[in-house]
């Protein structure tokens, strides 16, 4: 049986990089540390107020990591709202209040069907492709017994970070950050395991990718929002005319 893994990915996550720096140096020290009592009390206190200096080091980290998602995130924001309101200016289609409103009146319906394991009543404000991956693993969700879970939702704001806007419509794509307070998560049941999310209400940032219909935005692909890096991912571009 193939393994059960999560349907969204999170992008642009600090914690593994921090990770990676700060463990053998923590180790390190810590072998230091009880080389260290066997030698004299002194030395172990100099190697404890290391551990202790690693340790706050490793806080101001995760704020720097913060802080430096912060500002990447308004700095794409602010490049990406003044392109769509040119496009938008030449194209209805592009207007950001609509966009809005339309992520708005999905957000909810959208994860509402993946917690029912039915996806018909979104399938239609999917694209194809999106619509036949989301259908390939919820069928393998159901086939390992693994069981989603939204007890609550609610809506807190979106905003454009990215677009393409291409002289051939059906090419056009817009990557929307949603602000989301939710309890979606995804527990396999015969073992436990949580495969996706966290089972508890909490603020969440996600990553949209719409694409241009006949008629309207159509979700071509979510994901969540680890970190600053994730709007590395996140292309502004207009082609000329």
């Amino acid at each position: 049986m193939k393994r059960t893994r999560p349907i969204h990915r999170t992008r642009g996550d600090p914690g593994p990089a921090i990770d990676h720096w700060l463990k053998w140096p923590l180790l390190i020290l810590l072998a230091v540390f009880v080389l260290a009592l066997f030698w004299a009390r002194e030395q172990a206190e100099i190697v404890l107020f290391g551990l202790r200096l690693l340790e706050l080091a490793a806080a101001l980290a995760v704020l720097l990591a913060a802080a430096y998602g912060a500002l990447v995130y308004q700095d794409q924001r602010r490049i990406a709202a003044r392109e769509i309101e040119q496009a938008a200016a030449a194209d209805a289609f592009w207007n950001p209040e609509r966009l809005n409103e339309r992520v708005k009146a999905l957000a909810e319906p959208y994860w509402r069907a993946l917690a029912a394991n039915d996806i018909g009543p979104v399938a239609a404000s999917l694209t194809e492709d999106w619509r036949d991956y989301l259908t390939e693993r919820l069928a393998g969700w159901r086939q390992n017994r693994t069981r989603p879970v939204l007890l609550d939702f609610a809506w807190r704001e979106a905003s454009v970070v990215g677009l393409e806007d291409w002289q051939a419509n059906h090419r056009d794509r817009v990557t929307v950050r949603v602000d989301v307070q939710t309890s979606f998560h995804v527990t396999h049941l015969p073992s436990g395991e949580l495969i996706e999310g966290f089972a508890g209400s909490r603020p969440e940032q996600q990553l949209w990718t719409l694409a241009r219909g006949k008629t309207d935005w159509l979700i071509a692909g979510i994901e969540l929002v680890g970190g600053g890096a994730a709007y590395r991912h996140c292309t502004v571009f207009r082609e000329a005319v």
